[in-house]
Formats: C-alpha cells, sequence, structure tokens
C-alpha cells in the first residue's frame, strides 16, 4: 500500500484523449521523457502529470530536518522540469510527489488514477551501466499500462518544439 500522493501543483489539463504521468528524477532522460512525449504527442494529450517518488522515510517523516529538506527538493525539481514546457504547449502539467518504490509508486498512481501511458527516462541517476535503469526495466517488464522508455539524446540535434509554435 503507498502512502497518500502529495498533490504539490494542479495543472490545466488539455483537450486530448490521452493522459500522460511521466516519471521525473532529475535524470536528464527523464526530463527527455517530458519533452518527448509532449514533442510526440501535443494536443493529443489530455491531463499531464510530471510525478517524482520519494522513499517512504523521507516522504512521511515530518521530524527529521534532511527528510524535510529532501521534500522541498523534489517539489522545486518538479517545479523547474514543468518550466521546460514551451509556452505554446497545450497543457500545464499537475504535479505529485508519490512514496515508496519507483516502479510500484508510478504503476499504481497511473493505474489508479486512469492514465493511458507513463512516460520515464531510460536511466535515472543510478550508477549501473545496463541497458535499462530499474525502474524502467520493471515497469516494462510488468505494468498493466503502455510505457515510453525515453534515452536522454536520442539524436543531439532532436528538441521537439524547436519548430514554431502551432498556428491557431
Amino acid at each position: 500500500s503507498l502512502a497518500r500522493p502529495r498533490i504539490v501543483g494542479i495543472g490545466l489539463p488539455g483537450e486530448g484523449p490521452l493522459d500522460v504521468l511521466v516519471g521525473i528524477d532529475g535524470s536528464d532522460s527523464s526530463t527527455s521523457a517530458l519533452t518527448t512525449v509532449v514533442g510526440l504527442l501535443g494536443g493529443r494529450i489530455g491531463r499531464l502529470t510530471l510525478a517524482t517518488v520519494l522513499d517512504f522515510d523521507t516522504a512521511l517523516d515530518t521530524q527529521d530536518t534532511a527528510a524535510q529538506a529532501d521534500r522541498k527538493k523534489a517539489v522545486a525539481l518538479l517545479q523547474d522540469v514543468a518550466e521546460t514546457l514551451p509556452p505554446w504547449s497545450a497543457v500545464e502539467p499537475a504535479l505529485v510527489v508519490l512514496a515508496g518504490c519507483p516502479h510500484a509508486a508510478l504503476r499504481e498512481f497511473a493505474f489508479s488514477n486512469g492514465y493511458g501511458l507513463i512516460a520515464i527516462g531510460r536511466r535515472g541517476h543510478g550508477v549501473t551501466k545496463a541497458l535499462l535503469g530499474s525502474t524502467a526495466s520493471a515497469l516494462a517488464d510488468g505494468c498493466e499500462l503502455p510505457v515510453l522508455i525515453v534515452t536522454a539524446s536520442c539524436d543531439p540535434g532532436f528538441v521537439p518544439w524547436g519548430r514554431q509554435a502551432p498556428r491557431t
């Protein structure tokens, strides 16, 4: 059972039919997951939620000052990444801090809240040289929902919204 999600930003959904949850851990590939999903899906996105996951102790300990600082850093990370969206983006992401094992927390939140896609980076901050990080691997292996796994930079020159804003 997961701790209650902490909603830190409500957001404004787009008009599209697909609700997307993007896992954010501060790595370049997690930020690329956001830029890629917005670049690929654009106006087809309904709700867009950025989620980061803290371990249970950090998320729930109200007395420890280090845990409090980590929670503030998690919120700041989500806010910073949300600000990387282009001004013409049709959606403003909701921001949520989850607690638990990252793959389980992301999967449970997405499934229980009706998301149609989870987008994550291929590898997070871990030191492994594996093709996929542990969270990406676990989600790819056992998630009931489609999972988009994005590398930090498929093509160094690719910027999904490096094009002009759509005409209205």
